[in-house]
């Protein structure tokens, strides 16, 4: 085994010393900036609905769109693909209880 360290680690080291500074600096920026958003909306008599509201409209617009996404690249998939590796693919959502033997029984 060799003493010494190989140079991936001492380049993580390096980079992680130099951006401490920075980073510090920036968890400190963000920290005053919240609290200085506290205070001017409790100085103003702002109500909490006021930032509880745009964070939960954009949870929504975030999951609607995931899911828009998720059935636009589903329905490329099988417009692209025959109809029978689509069925196929789909027999492996099917419950434990659902035997192979019994659905191609099934069908034929």
């Amino acid at each position: 085994m060799s003493a010494s360290k190989p140079v991936e680690e001492i380049m993580i080291e390096r980079k992680s010393s130099g951006d401490s500074i920075l980073s510090i600096i920036f968890s400190a920026i963000k920290k005053v900036s919240i609290v200085g958003i506290v205070y001017l909306a409790g100085y103003m008599q702002w109500s909490v609905a006021w930032f509880i509201g745009p964070i939960v409209l954009l949870v929504i617009r975030d999951q609607w769109k995931k899911t828009s996404d998720r059935k636009r690249n589903f329905a490329k998939v099988t417009s692209l693909s025959s109809e029978k590796e689509v069925v196929l693919a789909r027999l492996n959502d099917l419950p434990a209880w659902v035997s192979d033997k019994y659905l191609f029984s099934f069908f034929s």
